[in-house]
């Protein structure tokens, strides 16, 4: 199933018209196949733009300032030991959800519903430094892990990149809440009450939590580009109030000289790849209602020289068509397809009685159930063509066989037997 559909040969025509006074009937009746799929999304991101922490000055002069360039990873603990930590500021989480897809129209939709863990990593620069036990403390590191619950709704437009189909654009807006907020080193929630006292001879801070949100609410705006089933894309995720703020408080020869405030942000700019993997799929095809047909005027005067007549069909004959092709797994026509087809679309016009049936078969690898549905649709490709050429919808019946009449069955994968895989018309009247 999985080779490019070919069919083999019926006998061609050779037509001689100088100038043919016709009527030409145009349909717009077509399929329209829709698809919803049930997905599963694995995702990971990387924070490649944090929200500054908000300083707020109490008492006294300014205690810190924003930190520059990379988070320190050497820790400094109240008891005065150092631990070297390497936390990244990453992102990942799996969802669940549906997605929607009008192959006709190519675009889908999608909602999502998952859920993440993060961490992020904050760092504040002390002013005027001080000596703790043997150290010199520069900074004040915020180093949290959190976990969040989403719901997002995407929209998908394809073929903008290519003319595949497989690739595009979509843009999807999410929201999120964040619980569960606590530090990576030391342990402690933020969510508790806590103290970190770094005096040393009179001298140093004491750190204390002032304020928390229990829960945090997130708006996530996010643009990306797809491709068949990977995503990747830059997404917002906006914190709708402060997460957590802590007091620090500054002593000088056991004298307070400042008293300070850090209000932090989580969320910040994220960089995300994410896999959207159908587990379940369920599709059907509507045929579209027709419009009106209309005949331009003929010539006043038409001159016509004779042709060889059409040849003549048997009710009941079964003729399969040549060098017809399609996407691998797919009911997309191949450009080298339309030649023979547009040769039995000049038959039709020419004998206006001629009815057919198109009949799709597959060979007999892979499941039963999707041979089945992809003989269904390639033979409703065809007559979309068809009559997108102007012959009307209603001579045109279809019909899929999948796998149930191969030609041979003595056919190993991964080959097969390509002469299973074919459409034939069948006459219905001519």
């Amino acid at each position: 199933m999985d080779l490019p559909f070919q069919i083999n040969k019926w006998k061609r025509v050779s037509l001689s018209l100088s100038l043919v006074a016709t009527v030409v009937t145009s349909s717009l009746a077509q399929y329209d196949k829709k698809e919803l799929q049930l997905v599963v999304s694995p995702k990971g991101g990387y924070n490649v733009l944090q929200f500054s922490p908000d300083y707020t000055r109490e008492q006294g002069t300014s205690g810190f300032s924003l930190y520059k360039g990379a988070p320190p990873t050497s820790l400094i603990y109240q008891n005065g030991n150092e631990k070297t930590v390497h936390p990244l500021p990453i992102r990942a989480g799996i969802d669940i959800g549906l997605k929607r897809v009008n192959y006709h129209t190519d675009r889908a939709w999608s909602i999502l519903l998952g859920a993440d863990y993060s961490q992020q990593l904050f760092s504040s620069s002390y002013d005027n430094s001080y000596y703790f036990k043997g150290y010199s403390i520069v900074s004040w590191n915020a180093y949290v892990k959190y976990f969040q619950v989403n719901a997002a709704l995407t929209y998908y437009w394809s073929k903008l990149l290519s003319r595949s189909g497989s690739d595009g654009l979509f843009l999807r807006l999410g929201t999120s809440q964040a619980f569960g907020v606590t530090y990576i080193e030391p342990a402690v929630s933020v969510n508790e009450p806590f103290t970190f006292n770094y005096l040393d001879t009179g001298t140093g801070s004491v750190i204390q939590r002032r304020s928390s949100m229990p829960q945090s609410w997130f708006i996530i705006p996010e643009v990306g580009i797809h491709y068949d089933n990977i995503e990747a894309s830059i997404s917002a995720s906006v914190p709708l109030q402060q997460t957590f703020t802590e007091q620090h408080t500054f002593y000088q020869n056991n004298q307070v000289t400042a008293i300070n405030t850090i209000g932090y942000r989580l969320g910040g700019v994220y960089g995300t790849v994410r896999l959207m993997l159908p587990v379940a799929r369920f599709s059907h095809r509507r045929r579209s209602v027709p419009v009106a047909e209309t005949s331009p005027p003929l010539p006043s005067s038409p001159v016509v020289t004779k042709s060889p007549a059409p040849p003549s069909y048997n009710k009941g004959q079964v003729i399969r068509l040549n060098n017809v092709y399609f996407k691998a797994s797919s009911a997309e026509l191949l450009p080298n397809s339309y030649a023979e087809l547009d040769s039995l679309v000049k038959q039709m016009h020419l004998r206006p009685t001629l009815r057919i049936r198109l009949e799709g078969h597959t060979d007999i690898i892979g499941e039963a159930r999707l041979n089945q549905q992809l003989s269904e649709e390639r033979v409703g490709t065809i007559q979309q063509y068809m009559t997108s050429k102007g012959v009307e919808s209603r001579r045109i019946e279809l019909k899929g066989y999948g796998d149930k009449r191969p030609l041979k069955r003595d056919c190993p994968p991964p080959t097969g037997c390509p002469e299973n895989r074919r459409v034939e018309f069948l006459i219905l009247s001519d």
